[in-house]
């Protein structure tokens, strides 16, 4: 004959050293004890090993003897209910036992709701162990441990909600192989021993944290990141740790696919510490708060230091600020990171350094896109730095600053990236591209002011550099060494104390300038190129000028076998000395638009006039000490329509009647042209009609030009009006100008 369990109703009342109050609970039984429960001998408490109970307790729970525990759902356990009103203690032989938990729970769909404090000590000591599977457990109170974890998790789809503060010895909340649970925690949560952590996350889990999380001990995280595509965390309050070697958020190798939000400030003030230690793919992480470390005296404590990782988006919507003087003290550190698609960060705040606030390092650290929308400021070292780096992407927004070394710089083979600055630079130098860093592209909307050199380019190939904003140098405002095949295109206002434009051993490069290029210094130039820097090219816009103003200086100079391959000149060049000063070097081609361009040395090989305005604003040249020959020719490209059949005074002043001008005739675009020599000077005729390709705006030349053009026709216009309507013809009018209808 088959037996059924009878479901009992019990109940205790008295203070009671037995394991639950000395009442016999098995299946479908009701238990109610209003008494506290005293075990100095025993495994538990209270203890569940059956299904479908139910225990209502008004009373504290202390136990005192090794390997015990205060309440315990056996892995038997189904479908039961406990409710607790009172504290839960275990001291496990006054702390020095193993295996002391104060809340196990082993079972399977049973619910535990307690109000009350767990405290709990013991060399393997544990606040609340879930182990089963699919519980639901509720505790409003404190949950304390003096030497390992407040809440531990080994099973699977639990839903776990505390009120209260945690302290634990080494970690707070723990997962050891546990999936699908929900954990939410509000109170704050402490840790205090060495090694541990504030709370860690599994796969399939989802924790919500509302409160700080505090570590004081040295090699702590106070969230450590080990879950999979499943796992989200959101902790609403501050994580700060004041001990060394630690992080306030580590994710370790097996973290891929995560999303943690934190809505606080990540604060760190141990030496050797990150707020965040990154290391594995496909994360993201979204910090509403500050980033800051406090350590004025550490040797490395960094805000974010990633390495070895790809595909994490990261978003930090405060400032980032690390007073750290240490060699290592940096804001945001890239290391081999983004080799396989590369990590998206956003920063919407400030980052404030004494080292680097930006650092992008090693030659697996590519294909990154960030953008920084605040200002970035180091106070010893560089600003924005990438060392080995490619093809990264990076936008910034705000103002950089580096008081004593670099805005941004590229270095050590750092190749292909690309760099938007729509703020300001303010620097010992501003820009630096060095050391076989080529093929990079930077565009820079704001001012440069550098003590030094505004731009720095050393053997670096290739790269093209746009500045839109004014260059302020103490010393070259672009100094450009041994490197080949750059673009610069500059439009503002450049001031140098040395040489604007520096060019030593660089060939092949081409600079579009249409701003101010201007230098004050004694024997400094405009533009200098030397060291035999070749097969250059300059093209200065309409409305530029370069200009040299200090002494014995001229606007642009060779020497030392450097050479120009052309230089279009739609502006003014001019200095104390020449506007052109060529020694030892050689011009292939010179397009000429200035009236009144001085030009001493060795003449160019190729001089073409640019004439616009209908002939009005041309090109006029004065020579002196020249050698060399110089072919003539007029720039089509660059002159405008209708300067053909006009004589144009003066084009070279400082040339003589022979021996400088290989041909003083010849056509062009269909004209023939003509220099004569009147004896001092040189004029140019062009017989037959001549349009050049530039199209000007309206000019009161150009507008007096057609008004002539078309006046003659709209006065023989005029007058077969007057014929057809004078008097004399009145008795024809309607019959003579309109038809029989009209």
């Amino acid at each position: 004959m088959a037996s059924f369990a009878v479901a009992d109703e019990v109940s205790c009342s008295a203070d009671s050293t037995a394991t639950n109050c000395g009442l016999t609970i098995d299946s479908d039984d009701t238990a109610t004890i209003n008494a506290n429960i005293t075990l100095s001998s025993g495994d538990a408490a209270i203890y569940l090993n059956s299904d479908n109970n139910t225990i209502n307790m008004t009373g504290a729970i202390l136990t005192a003897v090794t390997d015990d525990r205060g309440i315990q759902f056996a892995s038997g356990t189904t479908n039961s209910n406990m409710t607790l009103n009172g504290n839960v203690t275990t001291t496990c032989a006054s702390g020095s036992g193993r295996n002391c938990f104060g809340i196990t729970i082993a079972g399977t769909n049973n619910t535990l709701t307690m109000t009350g404090d767990v405290n709990v000590a013991g060399s393997i000591a544990r606040g609340l162990w879930v182990e089963g599977n699919s519980n639901e457990i509720s505790l409003t109170g404190d949950i304390t441990s003096s030497n390992d974890s407040g809440l531990l998790f080994y099973g699977d789809n639990n839903t776990v909600t505390t009120v209260g503060n945690i302290i634990a010895g080494a970690k707070a909340i723990d997962h050891y192989t546990a999936t699908g649970n929900t954990i939410k925690h509000t109170g704050t949560i402490t840790t205090t021993l060495f090694n541990g952590y504030g709370a860690k996350s599994a796969n399939d889990n989802t924790m919500t944290i509302i409160g700080d999380i505090i570590t004081t001990n040295d090699s702590n995280s106070g969230f450590q990141n080990e879950g999979n595509a499943n796992t989200a965390t959101t902790i609403t309050g501050n994580i700060s740790g004041s001990g060394q070697y630690g992080y306030q958020i580590y994710s370790n190798e097996s973290a891929n696919g995560t999303t943690t939000t934190v809505n606080g400030h990540l604060i760190g003030s141990g030496d050797a510490t990150d707020n965040m230690r990154l290391s594995t793919d496909g994360n993201t992480y979204i910090i509403n708060g500050n980033l800051s470390q406090t350590n004025i005296s550490g040797v490395s404590a960094q805000n974010i230091e990633a390495m070895n990782l790809d595909s994490n988006v990261i978003t930090i919507t405060g400032d980032i600020s690390n007073s750290t003087t240490g060699s290592e003290g940096r804001g945001i550190y890239l290391h081999q990171s983004g080799e396989n698609g590369g990590n998206t960060i956003t920063v919407t705040g400030d980052i404030s350094t004494v080292k680097e606030s930006l650092l992008y390092n090693g030659s697996h650290t590519n294909k990154n896109t960030s953008v920084y929308t605040g200002n970035i400021t180091s106070s010893t070292k560089e600003a924005v730095y990438f060392n080995q780096s490619d093809s990264n992407t990076t936008t910034i927004t705000g103002n950089i600053t580096s008081s004593a070394s670099t805005g941004i710089r590229f270095y050590n083979g750092a190749n292909s990236n690309t760099t938007v600055v729509t703020g300001n630079i303010t620097a010992s130098e501003g820009l630096q591209i060095n050391d076989n860093s080529d093929s990079n592209t930077v565009t820079i909307t704001g001012n440069i002011a550098a003590t030094t050199d505004g731009l720095y380019i050393r053997t670096a190939d290739s790269n093209t550099t746009t500045i839109t904003g004014n260059i302020t140098a103490g010393s070259e405002g672009m100094y450009v060494s041994s490197s080949d095949s750059n673009v610069f295109n500059y439009t503002g206002t450049m001031a140098a104390d040395a040489d604007a434009i520096y060019l030593h051993a660089a060939d092949s490069n081409t600079f579009n300038l249409s701003g101010s290029i201007s230098t004050d210094g004694s024997s400094k130039h405009g533009a200098s190129l030397n060291g035999g820097s070749v097969n250059n090219t300059f093209n200065l816009a309409s409305g530029g000028n370069i200009t040299a103003t200090g002494s014995s200086s001229s606007g642009i100079k060779l020497v030392s076998s450097s050479s120009l391959t052309a230089l279009t000149n739609l502006g003014t060049i001019s200095g104390t000395d020449y506007g052109i000063n060529v020694s030892s070097s050689t011009i292939a081609t010179i397009n000429n638009l200035q009236s009144g361009l001085t030009y001493n040395g060795v003449v160019p090989s190729n001089y073409n006039i640019i004439i616009r305005e209908y002939g009005a604003d041309y090109g006029k040249t004065t020579f002196s000490g020249v050698s060399g020959a110089m072919a003539f020719g007029i720039d089509l490209t660059n002159s405008g329509t209708g300067i053909g059949d006009k004589t144009y005074q003066d084009v070279f002043t400082g040339i003589a009647a022979s021996g400088v001008l290989s041909a003083t005739t010849g056509s062009s675009g269909g004209a023939a042209w003509s220099l004569a020599h009147d004896g001092t000077n040189w004029d140019l005729t062009i017989s037959g009609a001549l349009d050049g390709s530039y199209i000007s705006a309206p000019s009161a030349v150009s507008t007096l030009s057609s008004i002539q053009k078309i006046l003659v026709p709209i006065t023989m216009i005029f007058a077969d009006f007057a014929m057809s309507t004078n008097y004399a013809n009145l008795n024809t009018y309607d019959c003579g100008l309109f038809d029989q209808d009209g």
